[in-house]
């Protein structure tokens, strides 16, 4: 049994047309513990896969009004999780205290639309406006003292009356978790509502493959596979295969496996055969040094079939049990025929083109049954290398493979030009200091793959557990040097490797007639190497900024989109003030697909992103001068104090300090209004040039070129009396839409210094917490952070 930290976090959706009665949420907190989420929230649909959203019930126009209702419950805030034991929840929330769910339009139709809940106390509820059909974004993110403690993001389409979702918060923090880096993994004994989530190691056969298949699933069972940043990008409620090509190789991800039935379950994952890379080389295939064979890059599976992936692909194992220790051993009596069989089914699962084809047809349902005996048109079936599904590998990609192609470091070979040595290694692995048992298993039955150690390329039981079809037929070979080599014409099928019975060398050879099977005969899996290319970003008319460039990436695979890293900005509006980035689309003109930053993409021949931008020509929340967004306009020019004529006012685009006193304590004007704190600031300067203060800090500001900043007045920060107006209205939330969007980057319940002051010893801060603003007074001396504005 895996170590686990366990949880949950259930996020439930439904939309009324109508309007909705406020759901009010009771939370169950036995004594002062509060941890995993459960979250009954009216929404829309989920993404079952990054592809695209899930789309419930019918279309057309139309908005929803919904709630959301979050209930906390767990284990003890202040126990570590080590005193709390292996039942302990994975969700650790011993400083959270707000939970912010932000809907984001797909095609950047209209602003996002968030609410924030406190997640402390016995009732957490949120409330949404009118949300228009359509698709969104849906990200939630759990705060614990301003930082985001446990995320989760998925698309999703709003289409529906009501539909109830369940989704899945994982931590920032992976370190809480328990990771994985096998080829599967069981969790037994998983109770009713309980959950646990699991970190995936790079490199991990769960990561490599496409493939991943769960067992076990009973009704109201989740898997959930995330990246590690939170992204949804496969769900399952059922037993059966889990496509897992969109998770990331190289970075961790994330399982979650939640039981939401009424009876305790033991629910597993194993993966589906997971490819490794070999690069092209030659290498000296026998005594002569002029016949030599050159193999293009491709990939094999790292490890045999196995029982469990053969029986998940074909619907039945035909494997000996009794020279078996289970379902991770390799697949054994399986004939030439049933291996090029399991190749096109596994293909056409996984979406790809199918390489083999019988009497002129590529589907394994029309060939009819595997054959037992000899059968003429399965022995001519052809192999269209160029597709891109599984296939069995050559003999020469099979010998250069487990030589180690070009990381063979054996007999003086240094990975360049053409390895003579290799052949004559005894078995997979051999580097002269091991012996042939450390990579083959000898004894009365088959064992796990991966048990026993690697060969240099990371493949697994090349000379051991099973041998294993190949794709040729036997003879002997052309002389001279070869590219490519796919076999004789006529002949037994080639078979190499060992087996559980004996080792043999990589070079030796059997030959099989296509319908035997045998007890210490299976096979593993390989493909020709993708065509890589990039997904390439336009400025499409930007007036300035650069575009993100990004690496290349095998065809078929998934990136996340950029951000607007280079600071693209639109056409000039008026006064300097020019059109704000709102996402990527496919076409120039927005009617494409929609792309935020941070959405999956997947990568092909023709994949082209065009910044999109704002159109309406309002001032308002658009890219002033010096790259920060404008948040008042007065209208028209105001030349009332001693200062420069100005209408707009622009706030920095990050914060200029996470700590700093207001100054020391004396008279200036009580100056509030829109404006003032140019006032403000002159004035604290004039009397403390050498000051190490908020004022001085803005005043001495050189930001994009402008040195005209200073720290913004109560009403410049937080809005008039009634909030409207300053950068928390404009910039931060709308109170009046209830749309929280926080394009200024402000830190959530972090305190910010305005230049307005209530007395000699006071000075005001603002307060952003979530859908709320407020002002007080706080001892100048007081460390709190800094937001530079400017006037013009």
């Amino acid at each position: 049994m895996l170590p686990s930290v366990r949880g949950t976090y259930r996020l439930k959706i439904a939309i009324p047309y109508a309007e909705p009665e406020m759901i009010q949420a009771e939370t169950k907190r036995p004594g002062s513990r509060t941890l995993h989420l459960l979250a009954a929230c009216a929404l829309a649909a989920a993404a079952l896969s990054c592809r695209s959203p899930v789309s419930f019930g019918g279309s057309g126009g139309g908005a929803a009004d919904f709630s959301l209702r979050f209930i906390v419950s767990g284990y003890d805030q202040g126990a570590s999780l080590a005193d709390q034991g292996a039942a302990s929840p994975r969700l650790l929330l011993p400083t959270a205290d707000r939970l912010t769910v932000t809907l984001t339009p797909a095609d950047g139709s209209s602003d996002p639309i968030v609410s924030s809940s406190s997640i402390s106390g016995t009732t957490s509820s949120v409330r949404f406006g009118e949300v228009p059909f359509g698709s969104y974004e849906i990200l939630a993110e759990a705060f614990g003292g301003g930082v985001v403690r446990f995320r989760q993001v998925s698309t999703a389409s709003v289409a529906a009356s009501s539909v109830e979702l369940t989704l899945n918060l994982v931590p920032t923090d992976s370190t809480i978790l328990e990771t994985v880096s096998q080829y599967s993994l069981s969790v037994p004994d998983l109770a009713s509502g309980d959950s646990v989530t699991l970190s995936l190691l790079p490199g991990s056969a769960l990561l490599a493959a496409r493939s991943m298949y769960v067992e076990g699933l009973a009704a109201d069972c989740f898997v959930f596979l995330q990246d590690a940043d939170g992204r949804l990008l496969g769900q399952a409620t059922a037993s059966g295969r889990l496509p897992s090509s969109s998770l990331p190789k190289d970075r961790l991800s994330y399982i979650t496996f939640y039981n939401g039935g009424e009876t305790t379950v033991t629910l597993s994952a194993f993966a589906g055969p997971a490819m490794v890379d070999v690069p092209a080389g030659t290498f000296q295939r026998d005594a002569t040094p002029t016949n030599t064979s050159y193999v293009s890059a491709f990939s094999i599976s790292k490890h045999e079939v196995t029982r469990e992936q053969y029986m998940a692909v074909m619907g039945s194992d035909p494997s000996n049990v009794a020279i078996s220790s289970g379902w991770s051993d390799p697949a054994q009596q399986v004939s030439w025929y049933a291996a090029i069989a399991f190749c096109n089914r596994l293909s056409a699962l996984e979406g790809l083109t199918p390489v083999y084809s019988v009497s002129g047809s590529d589907d394994v349902d029309a060939w009819g049954a595997i054959p037992t005996t000899d059968n003429v048109a399965w022995n001519e079936a052809i192999a269209d290398t160029s597709a891109n599904g599984y296939r069995l590998p050559s003999e020469m990609e099979w010998m250069w493979a487990a030589m180690g192609a070009t990381e063979d470091r054996s007999n003086g070979y240094d990975g360049v030009g053409t390895n003579t040595q290799g052949i004559g290694k005894l078995f997979a692995g051999s580097t002269g200091l091991n012996s042939s048992a450390d990579y083959a298993n000898s004894g009365v039955s088959t064992r796990p793959v991966g048990e026993l150690l690697p060969n240099e390329l990371g493949l697994y039981d090349m000379s051991g557990n099973v041998y294993e079809w190949c794709r040729d037929r036997v003879d002997a070979y052309p002389d001279g040097p070869l590219t490519d080599y796919s076999g004789a014409l006529t002949g037994g099928r080639m078979t190499l490797g060992g087996s559980w019975g004996d080792s043999r060398a990589i070079n030796y050879r059997y030959s099989q007639d296509s319908s035997l099977t045998a007890t210490n005969l299976g096979f593993r899996v390989a493909r020709g190497v993708l065509p890589t290319y990039i997904v390439i970003y336009n400025a499409n008319g930007a007036t300035s900024g650069t575009v993100p460039v990004a690496g290349s990436a095998v065809s078929g695979s998934v990136q996340a989109v950029f951000d607007n890293v280079g600071g693209l900005v639109g056409s000039v509006i008026q006064d300097g003030i020019r059109q704000r980035f709102t996402g990527w689309n496919t076409r120039s003109d927005g009617l494409g697909t929609a792309y935020l930053p941070g959405n999956p993409i997947y990568v092909g021949p023709s994949t082209n992103l065009y910044a999109q931008y704002t159109t309406d020509l309002s001032a308002l929340i658009k890219v002033g001068p010096a790259g920060g967004l404008i948040f008042y306009d007065k209208g028209s020019f105001d030349t009332s104090d001693s200062g420069p004529a100005w209408r707009y006012i622009e706030a920095a685009p990050t914060d200029q300090s996470v700590g700093i006193a207001w100054g020391p304590d004396f008279s200036i004007p009580y100056l509030w209004e829109m404006g003032a704190g140019y006032v403000n600031t002159k004035a604290v300067v004039a009397l403390y040039p050498d000051g190490d203060y908020a004022a001085n800090l803005c005043d001495e500001l050189v930001l994009n070129g402008f040195d005209d900043w200073y720290l913004p007045s109560s009403y410049e920060l937080g809005g008039n009396d009634d909030h409207s107006g300053g950068i928390f209205e404009k910039l931060y939330f709308d109170r009046s839409n209830t749309v929280f969007y926080n394009y200024a980057a402000l830190t959530e319940n972090a305190l910010y210094w305005t230049s307005s002051t209530s007395s000699t010893t006071f000075a005001i801060h603002q307060k952003f917490a979530g859908d709320q603003s407020s002002s007080s007074g706080s001892l100048r001396g007081t460390v709190l952070r800094v937001r530079a504005v400017r006037r013009f």
